[in-house]
């Protein structure tokens, strides 16, 4: 019960945290999750045996690789964005407003 609220809480948070941003930055938020993720599935396996060949415990390794890759990559994609794509879109603001939240839900 208490871990289920705890994750409605962070999903909200979320949704809110995005909904400030924006469409623009929730849209590159969210194509950089998507491709993080694609990018720890693809290289989950190997990762997790090169650590696991380490002498660390197995039951340890897999969710802390699974989340590690995660987050290096994802942070990694969305410092390349920040630099690589130039903001300045004008929207209205309930069309920014709904469309960040919208990303940051699905994110």
């Amino acid at each position: 019960m208490v871990l289920s609220l705890f994750a409605f809480l962070l999903v909200l948070g979320i949704t809110f945290m995005h909904s400030i941003f924006g469409l623009f930055s929730g849209v590159i938020n969210a194509l950089c999750a998507i491709s993080a993720m694609a990018i720890t599935f693809g290289f989950f396996d190997q990762v997790t045996a090169l650590v696991t060949d380490q002498q660390l415990h197995p039951s340890y390794t897999l969710p802390c690789c699974f989340v590690g890759m995660f987050i290096v990559s994802h942070v990694a994609l969305r410092l390349l964005a920040d630099n690589l794509i130039r903001g300045n879109v004008r929207m209205p603001m309930w069309a920014d407003w709904g469309g960040g939240a919208l990303c940051g839900f699905v994110i």
